[in-house]
Formats: structure tokens, C-alpha cells, sequence
């Protein structure tokens, strides 16, 4: 999936293409050159929201002076906080690389406004998940010709999509390719399952139930927000799954949506 996410990345912004924060890979991050490091956030960055971890053996004040010849930014739970340029694909755009894989994958996917109101972000969430749901039935369960299905929204501050991803056999590419097609055509259309969206409301409100909360969704949820440094906003989470409906979510994803060009890359060969 990493290369397939590298791939969706470049393709919406060409800027990304060739770049890497050594994620995961502190002994890459150690290896940048200063020069490197510069023209790559000359290039890329402006003051806003993304946070940036600096691994390496550099003391944390002497990277923070470093990073602030660059950009004026704040400090947010040990990070630096700023934004990327944000330049989305203005159409339509489809794009196969060819390699040779057991499986093809293939990720679709709509970009985001970078800054959204936060019950809209909510929304969306909802929403992601519902279609999540929808995909897997429709390829899995009745169709049986998916190894790996997922629909999520990102908001990283890098980039904000809202995507839907599939692995599967070679030979169901043609119908693989048009099931994630339609399934986000839906989504944009604002025809999500009711019964989909009740699901993932009920779900969230488990979180904040200690009896009935399990580790893994109260971490989840509370992750989300602190991830993006407006822990508090979790306290405005549980009021908004009381009173919304699937109608008002499918709203929501109908409008940023619905005009938002798609983005498809696909990595195998068929």
C-alpha cells in the first residue's frame, strides 16, 4: 500500500515526486544534506498545519532553529507545526504503472479543500466509513474477487483526500476498477446506506462509553484529534453523533464531492 499512497500522492501534486521524509527510516532523515533539506521545504512548505517530526540525532532546538530560517511557525505537542502547497488536480486524471505484481491495486480517490469546518470533517469521516462498508460488500462478500478493501478520508495537512483502495486478482480488473468507480460515484452522489452511516455513528459513540468501549476505539478516536493538535475538539464529537443524521452526512459528502475531479492509480499489470 505504501507504494500505491507514494504514487496517489505524486500524481495530485507533482511537487511530491522524487521527495522523502525517510519515514519510519531515521538513518535516511540523518542522511539528508542541508542543501537537500532546504530546497526541498523552500519548495514545498508555507506557514499552516502539518506537523513535522524530526528524527536524528540533531538536539531538538538546533532543528527548530534550522526549520524557522525557512517559515515562521508555532510548536504543537513536541511538533512543528506548517502547511504544504497545496496544488490539486484540476480533472480527471487516470493513471496505470505498470509492474509486475501477484495482485493489481488500485486507489481512487477525490481531493479535499485543505481547511474544512470541523463538523464537515466529521462528516466526511462518517461517510468514508459507510462507503468502506458498502465497498466490502459489494466486493468481497458478493463478488468475492478482493483481497483488500478500505475507504477513508485523509486530512494530514500533506494532502486531503477522500479515497477508496482495493487489491485484487489480475484478472477481475476490469469489474474491480468499475466497483470502486461506482461505489465513489455513490458517495459523491450523496446515495450512501442509511443503514451504512447509522452503523458508523453507533460505532463512534462506543468510544466515549466506558463500559462498552474497547481500547482500540477509544485510542482511535482520540488519536485522530490529537494527531492534528486540537485535542479538545474531541469534547464537540459526542454532541454532533447525537444529533446528526445520515441525511446531513450524505449532504456533506455530496457537496465536496460531487464537482471534485478523480484521481485513479493503479500499480500491476492487467
Amino acid at each position: 500500500s505504501t507504494a500505491i499512497w507514494d504514487s496517489f500522492i505524486e500524481n495530485i501534486n507533482p511537487d511530491w515526486a522524487g521527495s522523502s521524509f525517510g519515514a519510519g527510516n531515521p538513518a535516511a532523515v540523518e542522511a539528508l544534506k542541508p542543501e537537500e533539506i532546504r530546497e526541498f521545504y523552500r519548495r514545498a512548505f508555507n506557514p499552516g498545519n502539518i506537523q513535522i517530526i524530526v528524527c536524528g540525532s540533531i538536539p531538538e532546538e538546533e532543528a527548530f532553529s534550522a526549520i524557522r530560517e525557512q517559515f515562521s511557525s508555532a510548536k504543537s505537542f513536541g511538533r512543528m507545526t506548517v502547511s504544504i502547497r497545496y496544488e490539486p488536480i484540476k480533472s480527471d486524471k487516470e493513471v496505470m504503472i505498470e509492474k509486475e505484481t501477484d495482485n493489481v491495486y488500485t486507489m481512487m480517490g477525490k481531493p479535499l479543500p485543505s481547511s474544512l469546518p470541523l463538523e464537515d470533517m466529521f462528516a466526511l469521516e462518517i461517510a468514508a466509513s459507510a462507503a468502506s462498508n458498502s465497498l466490502f460488500d459489494r466486493m468481497v462478500v458478493e463478488k468475492g474477487f478482493s483481497h483488500t478493501v478500505f475507504a477513508e478520508i485523509i486530512n494530514e495537512g500533506c494532502i486531503n483526500a477522500f479515497l477508496m483502495y482495493s487489491e485484487y486478482n489480475r484478472e477481475n480488473h476490469s469489474k474491480a476498477a468499475e466497483a470502486i468507480e461506482e461505489e465513489l460515484a455513490r458517495a459523491s452522489e450523496g446515495l450512501l446506506e442509511e443503514e451504512d452511516i447509522l452503523e458508523q455513528i453507533a460505532k463512534r459513540k462506543k468510544a466515549f462509553i466506558l463500559n462498552n468501549a474497547t481500547t482500540y476505539e477509544r485510542a482511535d478516536s482520540c488519536s485522530r484529534f490529537m494527531l492534528k493538535g486540537n485535542i479538545t475538539d474531541i469534547n464537540k464529537f459526542l454532541p454532533y453523533l447525537e444529533r446528526v443524521t445520515p441525511k446531513e452526512v450524505s449532504a456533506v459528502a455530496k457537496k465536496y464531492l460531487s464537482t471534485a475531479p478523480t484521481l485513479s492509480v493503479s500499480i500491476g499489470k492487467v
